[in-house]
């Protein structure tokens, strides 16, 4: 009886995937992780758990998702697996355009942003055209900070050799004013920066629909007189 309904929800997902509903897509991925069992009920019980959210389920700690009846460590494991392959197929989807505006950016980081459940910290490297070079995202297992790293930064610019670089990170809560983390992290990207002789053409936080713009709001400027001040 299982088997048939494997096979019949597998020529659903490959006739008319829209059609399926989120526990039957979860379904789906769960027979590759349990190949003798019927997931139906253990794709029910993460989602209960997690919002009716797949993204949250392949977002959740490894040890937590442990704990929902059904899931074992195998199975917590080849979800986080699921969601690092969903997270480098971002890092390495095909870059082009320019940014010129805080739109051109957010249309370049919406997709990486959208239905976000933790803080995401992307980099871009312009050339003199405002043209992309290339592109970084930084992320980290809290929800709520983005292991910055500056090492990684400085490698890329090294490697891409870019005019200008602009960084951009998300908000989960509904306020785009920066923190003050986040005027910290700011400081320390404009010291690479200037160091290595390159331009820092603004730090963008967006939330939603909103977004704050260091440089827009005068505060780059002042960083960067800072930042001079200090390495004369």
């Amino acid at each position: 009886m299982h088997e048939g309904h494997r096979e019949r929800l597998r020529e659903k997902l490959l006739t008319s995937p829209e059609s399926l509903q989120p526990h039957e897509i979860l379904e789906v991925l769960l027979f590759y992780a349990i190949p003798r069992k019927n997931t139906n009920e253990i794709a029910h019980n993460l989602l209960d758990q997690f919002n009716g959210s797949i993204t949250e389920v392949l977002n959740a700690d490894m040890e937590v998702l442990k704990t929902i009846d059904g899931v074992g460590a195998n199975t917590a494991a080849f979800l986080k697996v699921i969601s690092k392959i969903i997270d480098l197929s971002s890092l390495q989807a095909p870059i082009k355009g320019k940014i010129t505006c805080p739109l051109e950016a957010y249309n370049q980081v919406k997709n990486i942003f959208k239905n976000a459940t933790k803080e995401i910290f992307v980099v871009f490297y312009l050339g003199r055209d405002s043209s992309i070079l290339g592109r970084s995202i930084m992320t980290s297992d809290n929800p709520n900070y983005v292991n910055l790293d500056l090492q990684e930064i400085n490698r890329l610019v090294l490697i891409h050799n870019p005019s200008m670089v602009l960084v951009a990170h998300n908000h989960l809560s509904e306020n785009a004013q920066p923190s003050k983390d986040d005027i910290e992290v700011t400081k320390r990207i404009a010291l690479l920066l200037q160091i290595a002789g390159v331009n820092f053409y603004d730090h963008l936080i967006f939330c939603g629909e909103n977004f704050y713009s260091f440089f827009v709001e005068g505060e780059l400027d002042k960083i960067k007189n800072e930042i001079i001040s200090l390495i004369k």
